[in-house]
C-alpha cells in the first residue's frame, strides 16, 4: 500500500507507483497499467473547424484537425489530450478483384504483407561530407492512391504484378460508429483540450493564442477557412 503526504505532486507520486509496480509478482500475461492523470470531465476549451470553401470538406477539415491542430495543441505545456469527435476519418480503401488474385496466384495475406513492407522509411547509412556525416533516409510513406495502385506484389513471367492489376484503389471514409453535428454547420470536426487542472487559466489563453494563429494562417492562405473557437 502506498500512502501520499499532503502537499506531494502527482508526478512525483506516480513515479512511486510505477516503481513499486516494477517490484509486484503478477500472474503471466497481466500487464498492469496505470489510469490517465486527467479526467474527462476538465476540458476547458472548445472549437470547431469550420470553411467555406469547396475543398475543404468535412473529411478534409477532419484531416486537418487530427494532422495539425491536435499537434499543435498538444505541444501546449500542461494539455496532457486532445479529444477529437465528429467528421468522418479520412482512410485508402483497397478493393482486392478475387478472379484476379486466383488468375495471379496470390491471397489477401501476400498482398496485406507487401503493402505493409512498401509503406515505410528506409535508413541509408550515411554520406561523409568533409569532417561530418549526413544521415541518408528514403522516405517510402505512400501519400496518394498512386502510390498505392504502383505498389509491386510479385513478378510473373518476368512482367510486374501491381496493386492496380488487381485492386481498385480509392480514397474515403472510415467506417463511422456514431454521429455528431451543429445545428448551424452540420457535421463537424470538433475537439476539447483537457490540461491538468493547475494550468487550466495559463493553457486555456495558450489555447486561444494557437487557435487565433490557426485562424489567421487559414484566412490568409485560403481566404475561406476558418477556425470558429467558442469558450466552454
Amino acid at each position: 500500500m502506498l500512502i501520499f503526504e499532503d502537499g506531494t505532486t502527482s508526478d512525483e507520486n506516480r513515479e512511486h507507483v510505477v516503481e513499486r509496480l516494477g517490484q509486484v509478482n503478477l500472474p503471466a500475461n497481466l500487464v498492469p497499467q496505470m489510469g490517465t492523470d486527467w479526467s474527462p470531465v476538465g476540458q476547458i476549451f472548445w472549437y470547431t473547424v469550420e470553411s467555406a470553401n469547396p475543398s475543404y470538406d468535412v473529411m478534409e477539415r477532419k484531416s486537418i484537425e487530427d494532422w495539425t491542430l491536435e499537434k499543435a495543441f498538444k505541444s501546449v505545456p500542461g494539455v496532457v489530450d486532445v479529444s477529437s469527435f465528429g467528421g468522418p476519418t479520412k482512410e485508402y480503401q483497397i478493393a482486392l478483384d478475387p478472379d484476379r488474385l486466383v488468375a495471379y496466384g496470390l491471397s489477401i495475406s501476400q498482398v496485406e504483407q507487401q503493402i505493409a513492407s512498401n509503406n515505410t522509411n528506409g535508413g541509408g547509412s550515411f554520406i561523409e561530407e568533409g569532417t561530418q556525416q549526413i544521415n541518408v533516409q528514403s522516405l517510402g510513406l505512400f501519400t496518394s492512391v498512386h502510390d498505392i495502385e504502383e505498389t509491386l506484389v510479385k513478378t510473373q513471367n518476368g512482367a510486374p504484378v501491381r496493386i492496380k492489376d488487381i485492386a481498385t484503389v480509392t480514397q474515403g471514409a472510415k467506417i463511422r460508429l456514431g454521429q455528431i453535428g451543429n445545428r448551424r454547420i452540420g457535421p463537424m470536426a470538433r475537439s476539447w483540450t483537457i490540461p491538468t487542472p493547475w494550468k487550466a487559466l495559463c493553457c486555456c489563453k495558450r489555447a486561444q493564442t494557437l487557435t487565433r494563429c490557426w485562424w489567421e494562417f487559414t484566412r490568409k492562405s485560403t481566404s475561406s477557412t476558418t477556425a470558429s473557437c467558442p469558450r466552454a
